[in-house]
């Protein structure tokens, strides 16, 4: 009977565990679902916080803007070269900019030109008339530099971190410097004019193509990405905490109530030995109980709301919970609430001692070595044998 009991009690505990991550998306900005327990690197619905177009034109953030001005107040704009969308900024600014609204920003900076080189153009074919008309063959050359920018994208939280580079990318702009032509099959022969840097140097109103990879350094964002994700799992955390407190869980008012149908058989069928056995008593009544939210008991509601102080003291979830014990050690992860698995293992390793003391006391009963019946009872039938005896010696005959 009693293992049941501890049976039903299991179910309850699964169903209400299960039926917390339904609360989990009232701690997300609307629209914006995410992966409350995996890590700052998730990736996010880029779609939702993009401009989507559906004429072939480049798909970028809605935060980019059109023109791109220096980074220190250089002068000059220039307009947002195609590989600026925003969406390669690494997986934590990402999910700033999804779930926290954190502010994109973007600039050019270090214009600079790049070493010049002779870029080799057709070959025709013409008639020499200093040469009685021979055919010759001559080709087009022409001197050329970039000039070079590096486009740099930042997000802006509102912690501590403040603006973080998010990606830094070097745009060319190839400008000419003069042009030629000469005898085709001979190496180059540079013109004595063609020297200095293009005439065309101005940075305003040219576009940029990107000629090499984007860099982002190291860990962007993880900080202020991870603080983002604490707090709203302390939000969730504290949310469960209210719901309990209110009465407004189905799932919490059924395991409530499984317990109270465990206390109410021990008190039928082991009435002594919760009074003899703390342990017994502990995993019953006590701190120490099967979990739930009783007054007496290890209280669900105020495990809840120490696992939200905590993250907010920058400390695990289940640390120093005493309610939970000691064999429920910090976790944490992608698998879900940490709250929860922890208390899933506590109430399994409960269960299973608690069953070990009803069969312990249920033992000692069949052998005799115990009675377990309750202690009113008792002293009633006694007190009605002393009646009984007295009755008989002063009314004998």
């Amino acid at each position: 009977m009693f293992r049941g009991l501890l049976d039903e009690n299991a179910d309850a505990r699964g169903r209400f565990l299960a039926s917390l991550s339904r609360l989990e998306p009232e701690v997300m900005a609307r629209n914006r679902p995410l992966r409350l327990w995996d890590s700052a690197d998730q990736s996010v619905d880029l779609g939702r916080i993009s401009t989507n177009p559906t004429d072939g034109s480049v798909n970028r953030l809605t935060a980019v803007p059109a023109t791109i001005g220096g980074c220190a107040g250089q002068p000059g704009t220039i307009p947002t070269p195609d590989f600026v969308t925003g969406r390669n900024l690494p997986h934590p600014l990402l999910l700033g900019l999804y779930a926290g609204g954190w502010a994109y920003s973007v600039c050019w900076d270090d214009a600079r030109w790049s070493a010049g080189r002779n870029v080799a153009g057709q070959t025709h074919q013409i008639h020499d008339p200093h040469d009685g008309g021979a055919v010759v063959f001559i080709r087009d050359w022409k001197r050329v530099e970039d000039r070079m920018v590096d486009i740099k994208e930042y997000v802006t939280s509102p912690g501590p971190s403040g603006k973080v580079l998010g990606r830094t990318t070097t745009g060319r702009s190839q400008r000419v410097v003069c042009s030629w032509t000469q005898e085709a099959g001979d190496p180059p022969a540079v013109p004595a004019r063609c020297t200095g840097h293009p005439a065309d140097g101005a940075i305003a109103d040219r576009g940029f193509g990107a000629t090499e990879p984007g860099v982002s350094p190291a860990g962007a964002g993880v900080a202020p990405a991870e603080a983002l994700l604490d707090e709203r799992r302390a939000q969730y955390f504290d949310l469960v905490a209210d719901k309990l407190q209110a009465g407004a869980l189905p799932e919490a008012r059924a395991l409530n109530t499984s317990l109270r149908l465990v206390q109410a058989y021990t008190d039928l069928g082991f009435p002594r030995a919760k009074e003899t056995d703390e342990q017994l008593s502990a995993l019953v009544y006590g701190s120490d109980a099967l979990p739930a939210d009783l007054p007496g008991t290890m209280s669900l509601r105020l495990t809840y709301r120490r696992a939200a102080a905590n993250l907010r003291a920058g400390t695990p979830a289940t640390q120093d919970q005493p309610r939970l014990g000691a064999s429920c050690l910090p976790a944490g992860g992608a698998d879900g609430d940490p709250v929860a698995a922890c208390v899933s293992r506590v109430g399994r390793d409960r269960a299973a001692a608690l069953l070990d003391r009803y069969e312990v006391h249920s033992r000692a009963v069949h052998r005799h070595e115990e009675v377990q019946t309750l202690p009113l009872v008792d002293e009633a039938i006694d007190n009605l044998q002393l009646v009984k005896a007295y009755v008989r010696a002063h009314h004998a005959g």
